[in-house]
């Protein structure tokens, strides 16, 4: 059985003591953004989260360009290439956007295929310009950023299907293209992108695959059927996010329930079945002892903090955890550390 004082207790080769930081404090700027977050997605100016309403969602949290954003955007080489998905493990999706985002400077370098996040309904891999070109220039990699299609208009595991694809289509293409080394591939996603990472793990062990990749990074992923399973008042709800209330508790009531809903043919069925093309840690061991190597990252104050615990302790038990990380402080609306990432991709990409 899962106890999350083994996960606190990881000793971590790049991080050591960090986590001793975790001791229930807000960082306060992290505690204002969150605090903001909340309030204004429960309040009247914040459309109901039905499918009716995406569009208008979508229009309302697309992101405007900052200066510093443009800059980071013209110091980046960033070209669109269209995949054909049929030809690589997406049948019913003809062509996948990749956005291939280069750094000055020559030479072999590392790979990243990058699933955005966005509640599994909202943002684009446009959107994430700004975040990949930093990203690229930071950690001397090139940013594959896939333009998978999100739900309501396509359901799982079609988004799954897109983002493995896209992999497949950089691994057999891009890497001579754009001079990556084809054996040092990862795979990142954050939030539902989080989801999309180990989903496309997932499919790479289904299909003895894994070795196309040298590791997977989930960042706060929504990955886990615990709060949909565990009552209110079990034991083990309470401060440590297990049940469906603390998940409202800690996200309001809009958000991370009605949109996961959104992705699933049948959302009553697939939850009782436990459906991993809907919840990638209930995958079970027989395909996670064929998963690539993973980091797993957290937020000490993140609604979705024990998925990424209870996948960590799974990968552990497996041999397939590399590194496992809380950010102290923080929710799950404080963005990626591009300082982590650099030293995750230093150390084990």
């Amino acid at each position: 059985m899962f106890r999350r004082d083994e996960m606190l207790a990881f000793r971590s080769r790049l991080f050591g003591d960090e986590m001793s930081r975790l001791r229930g404090e807000w960082d306060p700027e992290a505690r204002a953004a969150w605090e903001a977050a909340t309030a204004f997605m429960s309040s009247e100016a914040f459309p109901e989260i039905t499918e009716a309403n995406v569009p208008r969602l979508r229009e309302m949290t697309k992101p405007e360009r900052t200066p510093a954003d443009l800059a980071a955007m013209a110091a980046c080489q960033t070209t669109v290439f269209a995949c054909d998905g049929r030809r690589f493990g997406s049948p019913d999706n003809a062509r996948i956007e990749i956005r291939v985002h280069v750094p000055a400077g020559t030479g072999p370098r590392k790979g990243i295929v990058f699933c955005h996040g966005g509640a599994f309904v909202l943002g684009s891999a446009a959107d994430e310009d700004p975040w990949a070109c930093r990203t690229a220039a930071e950690c001397n990699l090139v940013v594959f950023n896939v333009d998978y299609r999100n739900a309501p208009e396509t359901r799982a595991p079609g988004g799954i299907l897109d983002c493995y694809a896209a992999l497949r289509c950089v691994a057999a293409e891009l890497c001579t293209r754009y001079g990556v080394e084809p054996d040092r591939i990862g795979v990142y996603g954050i939030s539902s992108g989080g989801y999309l990472a180990a989903a496309v793990a997932m499919e790479l062990a289904r299909r003895r695959e894994a070795h196309l990749v040298r590791m997977v990074i989930a960042d706060v992923p929504a990955v886990s059927d615990h709060w949909v399973r565990t009552p209110p008042a079990s034991p083990h709800a309470g401060a440590w996010h297990w049940s469906q209330s603390e998940v409202e508790r800690w996200h309001g009531t809009h958000g991370h329930i009605e949109t996961l809903a959104m992705l699933a043919e049948d959302w009553e069925r697939q939850v009782r079945e436990r459906d991993p093309y809907l919840f990638p840690a209930t995958m079970g061991d027989e395909l996670l002892r064929r998963v690539p190597n993973h980091v797993v990252m957290t937020r000490e104050f993140d609604f979705l903090r024990t998925d990424a615990e209870l996948y960590a302790s799974d990968l552990a038990r497996h041999g397939k955890l590399l590194d496992f990380y809380v950010r102290p402080g923080v929710s799950h609306y404080t963005g990626p550390e591009t300082g982590v990432l650099r030293r995750i991709v230093d150390a084990y990409l």
